[in-house]
C-alpha cells in the first residue's frame, strides 16, 4: 500500500530500502543475519551491508534469496531492497514462534537487536556516504551508531 501510493517524485528519489524483520530474536540457533534480496542477487543494500559488516567486524552476514516480506514492493518498484532476518545457518530455519501467538516480547534479544541495529545503521551510512559525498571527502567509518549519527549531520 505504501509503495503503491508514493508519488512518482518520491519513488525516483528512493535509493534503497532496508527491511528489518525479526532482527531481535532470542532463538539460540539463529546465529546468522540473512540479507534476503528478492532474487538472491547482490544489490546496493547488500553491498553497503557487506562493506559495513567488514568495517565493524560483523562476521555473521549472508546474502540469501527471500521474497515474503515488506521489501518486495520496493524491489518491484525498482528500488534496491532487502529483508534482514536472523536464521539458523545449518537448517536455514527461522525461529519456531514466527507468526504464532507465542511471537511475543519475551523472545527478544537485546544483544541481537543491537547487533542488527549497529550493522544496518553502518550500512545506511555506507549507502548515504556513497550517494552524497565525493570519494576524496569520505571519512573512514569507525563503527557505532552514535558515532555515525554525528557524522551524517
Amino acid at each position: 500500500h505504501y509503495v503503491d501510493h508514493l508519488p512518482e517524485k518520491e519513488l525516483k528519489r528512493s535509493e534503497v530500502n532496508f527491511n528489518l524483520d525479526m532482527v531481535g530474536t532470542s532463538w539460540e540457533r539463529a546465529s546468522e543475519l540473512y540479507v534476503n534480496t528478492l532474487d538472491g542477487q547482490s544489490n546496493d543494500v547488500w553491498e553497503s551491508s557487506h562493506t559495513a559488516a567488514e568495517t565493524i567486524g560483523f562476521d555473521s552476514l549472508s546474502l540469501t534469496q527471500g521474497g515474503s516480506s515488506d521489501h518486495v514492493p520496493f524491489h518491484e518498484a525498482g528500488i534496491d531492497s532487502a529483508n534482514f532476518i536472523w536464521g539458523d545457518p545449518e537448517t536455514e530455519e527461522v525461529e519456531p514462534w514466527y507468526h504464532t501467538p507465542e511471537d511475543s516480547i519475551e523472545h527478544i534479544s537485546k544483544d541481537r537487536l543491537q547487533q542488527a541495529g549497529d550493522l544496518v545503521t553502518a550500512a545506511v551510512y555506507q549507502a548515504v556516504k556513497k550517494e552524497k559525498k565525493p570519494k576524496a571527502h569520505q571519512k573512514q567509518m569507525k563503527a557505532k551508531a552514535s558515532d555515525i549519527y554525528e557524522d551524517i549531520k
